[in-house]
């Protein structure tokens, strides 16, 4: 009786370590008290929300960690891989695919979990009144590489898969839903942008 206790007390340590997550739940708290309580409705707003989501080490919260996770590589063999040097080392070797699969599941996992996270704040705004009067922009600073070109993180390379990310703007005064535009934008055009829509 005292064994199965100290084994289902383990089991609940270890579902709490999981779902712990790098922010974003915590700063969508965070957003939704300055929004309620302290930001003065007389005034427009700015709120610039920097996630950390999506950043090494690849560590989604439960469920999320195994949402993508192929079937033969279990929640515990994804956290025993190593660092972005010693996948190198092994795929230089010929080996490390495995590590480079389960890379790719655990960063799919951490974006569909910010994708959820992302979309509680916009589902607060809507039903706080504020989505239809405020520019929404999700952004990113920059993409990972994932076993590409011989590289995993973002240093030193500035390859596709670095710097193509996404840019979605929304507002329902000045852009038309579902637009796209086709032609290449730089982040460095979005201050200005941003600056000359809201005066």
């Amino acid at each position: 009786k005292l064994l199965r206790g100290l084994q289902n007390q383990r089991a609940m340590m270890k579902r709490q370590r999981n779902t712990r997550d790098d922010g974003a739940q915590r700063t969508n708290t965070k957003i939704q008290e300055w929004l309620q309580h302290e930001r003065n409705r007389e005034q427009p707003f700015f709120i610039f929300v920097n996630y950390m989501e999506c950043h090494e080490p690849y560590r989604p919260p439960y469920p999320y960690n195994e949402k993508f996770l192929p079937k033969r590589f279990s929640p515990k063999r994804a956290t025993q891989v190593g660092s972005n040097k010693e996948i190198m080392q092994r795929l230089a070797a010929g080996k490390g695919q495995d590590d480079i699969e389960i890379l790719r599941a655990l960063y799919d996992g951490e974006l569909h979990y910010l994708d959820q996270q992302i979309g509680n704040l916009v589902q607060h705004l809507q039903t706080a009144g504020l989505l239809d009067d405020t520019m929404l922009v999700i952004t990113s600073d920059h993409g990972d590489c994932l076993g590409e070109h011989n590289q995993i993180g973002h240093r030193m390379t500035l390859h596709e898969p670095l710097v193509h990310v996404p840019l979605i703007i929304r507002h329902p005064t000045y852009f038309h839903r579902g637009e796209r535009v086709k032609q290449q934008v730089s982040l460095i055009d979005l201050y200005p942008t941003c600056l000359a829509l809201s005066c």
